[in-house]
């Protein structure tokens, strides 16, 4: 059986982008997705992903305020949350880091890249301490 990432997104464009980036990587994981941060809590309930990207900018709760509700759950809080978004700068990964997520990743406008990058970030999390936050723009 496949492991899950949790990709939380409203952007319907996105959650196929993501998929299908995700298959490009030939590694088992397969994509489950939320469109909101409420959706996504509802999924959490239900199961448990090896990772959950968060986009940023949505509407109602957005993905710092997501991160920091998934953070006060204990039975989420160590799930490892990476912020996913056009925006990735050095106040996003810095206040990110401090709500506890390992990670920031740029969207892309191209499947290979994002792929390439989720390539590499898997790969590279089996060889980080979950302390260590990673950049991948």
């Amino acid at each position: 059986m496949n492991k899950q990432i949790l990709l939380i997104d409203d952007d319907e464009d996105e959650l196929y982008f993501f998929t299908e980036a995700l298959s490009e990587t030939r590694q088992p994981y397969q994509c489950i997705s939320a469109k909101s941060v409420e959706e996504g809590m509802k999924v959490l309930n239900h199961t448990k992903p090896e990772f959950i990207f968060l986009d940023i900018n949505m509407p109602r709760i957005n993905g710092f305020e997501g991160l920091e509700l998934i953070k006060k759950q204990d039975t989420f809080r160590n799930i490892p949350v990476i912020l996913y978004s056009t925006a990735i700068t050095e106040e996003v990964m810095e206040k990110g880091t401090l709500q506890g997520a390992i990670a920031c990743m740029q969207k892309t406008g191209s499947i290979i890249t994002l792929a390439e990058n989720l390539r590499k970030f898997l790969d590279q999390r089996s060889l980080l301490p979950s302390e260590n936050p990673v950049s991948l723009t």
